[in-house]
C-alpha cells in the first residue's frame, strides 16, 4: 500500500495501531497534522514520518511532538481519549499476562523512581474520571503516541523501498507529483483555479493577526475553507488552518453549545 498524503498515514494507524479513530484524529489535530488530507502533501507527510519515527526511537519525553510537552497539553489528551488509551493499556497487558495496573507498575519511567505511585494512584488515574493525577495523565497521553510511533516506525521497518522514497522525496512521490502537475496541464480550468484560490489563501496567511480581514477576502473573493483544502497547497491549508480557520471553528463550537 502507497500511502502519499497525511490521511493515508492516519487510516493506516486507525486500521493498525490498535487505537480507534477519534485518538488518531486527536493526536494529528492536537499536533497540526490534517488527518483528512487526501492530497500529496510530501513535505508534511515526510515531516510527520520523521516525528514518529523519532518518538518511537527516543521517546515521547524528547519533545519532538510539541503539542505533548507541557501537562496541560498531555493531560487535555488523555481526558478526551482516556477510555481508548484504557482499553489499548487492558490489551497489552493481556499479551503480557499480567493485570494493567503491574504492567503499568513496571514502565521505565518508574523503575528508578524514589517515589513511584501506587496500585491505588494508578488504578484511580485509569478509571476514576474525576482522577487529577497530572504525572500519570502525562504518562499515558505518551504512552499513546509512542504507541502510535511505533506502529509507524514498523511500517518503515517492513517496507524500507517505501522509507527510502519518503526520505529523499524519490520513487513514487516523485511519480506522484509528476503526475499530479500533468492532470493539472491536461486540465487548464482546474489549474487555473487552483491557481487563483492558492493566491487568495497566501494573502490571507500573510496578514496573519488580522482575522477579519482575512475572512473579508476569503468572501470576497468566493474562497471557502474546503476549497482552500482542496486546491491550495498543503503547506499555506495548514498555515490557514491554524489561524483563521481554527478561529472559525471555535466560533461555530461555540455557538452550536449556546443553542
Amino acid at each position: 500500500m502507497d500511502i502519499l498524503s497525511t490521511k493515508g498515514l492516519a487510516d493506516y494507524l486507525k486500521e493498525n495501531s490498535g487505537f480507534n479513530e477519534q485518538t488518531i484524529n486527536n493526536i494529528f489535530e492536537q499536533q497540526g497534522f490534517a488527518h483528512d488530507n487526501e492530497q500529496l502533501n510530501f513535505e508534511e507527510l515526510q515531516e510527520l514520518s520523521f516525528k514518529l519515527s523519532d518518538c518511537a526511537s527516543y521517546g515521547a519525553n524528547t519533545g519532538i511532538f510539541s503539542a505533548f510537552i507541557y501537562y496541560d497539553d498531555t493531560t487535555s489528551f488523555y481526558k478526551q481519549n482516556r477510555n481508548d488509551i484504557v482499553n489499548h493499556l487492558e490489551n497489552m497487558a493481556e499479551e503480557f499476562g499480567e493485570d494493567v495496573i503491574t504492567m503499568v507498575k513496571n514502565f521505565g519511567s518508574f523503575r528508578n523512581d524514589s517515589d513511584p505511585p501506587t496500585s491505588q494512584e494508578i488504578g484511580r488515574a485509569l478509571y476514576d474520571p474525576n482522577d487529577d493525577n497530572t504525572i500519570l495523565h502525562n504518562v499515558f497521553a505518551w504512552y499513546a503516541l509512542e504507541e502510535v510511533s511505533r506502529t509507524w516506525s514498523d511500517y518503515l521497518d517492513q517496507n524500507p523501498g517505501y522509507r527510502h522514497d519518503l526520505e529523499e522525496g524519490d520513487g513514487i512521490f516523485l511519480e506522484a507529483a509528476k503526475k499530479q502537475e500533468s492532470f493539472q496541464y491536461d486540465n487548464p480550468e482546474l489549474a487555473h483555479k487552483a491557481g487563483y484560490v492558492q493566491g487568495v489563501c497566501e494573502c490571507v496567511a500573510v496578514v496573519g493577526e488580522e482575522k477579519n480581514l482575512g475572512k473579508k477576502l476569503l468572501t470576497e473573493m468566493n474562497v471557502t475553507k474546503d476549497m482552500a483544502k482542496k486546491y491550495a497547497s498543503p503547506e499555506t491549508y495548514k498555515t490557514l488552518e491554524q489561524g483563521i480557520f481554527a478561529q472559525q471553528q471555535t466560533l461555530e463550537r461555540t455557538q452550536g453549545r449556546s443553542l
